[in-house]
């Protein structure tokens, strides 16, 4: 497996936020929130991705946005967890 949890909890801290470009289920955060869960489940694992629906080709920037992977999107995504951590 190239994506090892265990060598990575040393530097996980608090809730880990990952963005990417790629279908829901198909990343790198569900993989490792996967692992996590059963070594660490005290590590949560949060993120934003393109998701299940389609999405059409055209201009990054309108795309992003209307994925919710603009900068503003993710910000406020950010802001949103961490007001709900301990």
């Amino acid at each position: 497996n190239p994506l090892d949890a265990e060598e990575l909890k040393p530097w996980l801290k608090g809730p880990v936020m990952i963005f990417e470009e790629t279908a829901s289920g198909a990343g790198i955060m569900e993989a490792l929130a996967w692992q996590l869960r059963e070594t660490d489940p005290e590590i949560t694992v949060k993120g934003l991705n393109l998701g299940a629906d389609f999405v059409p080709h055209g201009d990054p920037g309108v795309l992003f946005r209307k994925t919710g992977l603009d900068s503003d999107s993710i910000a406020n995504f950010v802001r949103e967890v961490l007001s709900h951590e301990k």
